[in-house]
């Protein structure tokens, strides 16, 4: 993750237009105690020549805060895995089983919390006045504890209920 002791800018480049992005600001206190900021942050490349409007910086970042929040999600219920969480709630459903269709719903009501963190960072991107704003929105999947997946079964585990 790149760093700097100034606010990161949108640079235009020979090959394209470096973005960056997901700025977080942190202090920093040297050995004689003096404090600065430093900005860490993530970056894109467009692709293009043209600067780009601030809509096109939206569009970019949300797309990337997109990405991310797929990867987050799918790095611990793919989409075929949740298919099968869905059919085995069905399934617990029809044999009485709540247990299961607890430990189902768990499941899914983490994807949904995830999705909600998802909505309310795209809407602050979506509404962004200015390029400093767009980029100063922060997020983070793994570390947000609200949306941690700890102590949520896997699918195999919710398959081997069935037997018990």
């Amino acid at each position: 993750m790149p760093s700097s002791n100034i606010f990161p800018q949108v640079k235009k480049l020979r090959n394209g237009v470096l973005i960056p992005f997901n700025v977080k600001e942190k202090s920093i206190t040297d050995e004689e105690g003096s404090i600065s900021t430093q900005y860490d942050y993530e970056e894109l490349l467009l692709h293009q020549k043209v600067f780009p409007t601030l809509t096109q910086l939206k569009e970019c970042v949300i797309h990337e805060l997109n990405r991310q929040n797929d990867e987050f999600i799918y790095s611990h219920y793919t989409g075929g895995t949740q298919a099968t969480i869905q059919g085995y709630a069905q399934k617990a459903a029809r044999r009485g089983r709540t247990d299961i269709q607890d430990e189902c719903e768990a499941i899914l009501d983490w994807i949904e919390s995830v999705l909600a963190y998802y909505d309310v960072k795209k809407g602050a991107l979506a509404e962004a006045t200015d390029e400093q704003s767009l980029i100063s929105i922060t997020w983070d999947f793994k570390t947000n504890t609200s949306i941690s997946p700890s102590g949520l079964k896997g699918w195999r585990e919710i398959r081997d209920m069935f037997n018990s």
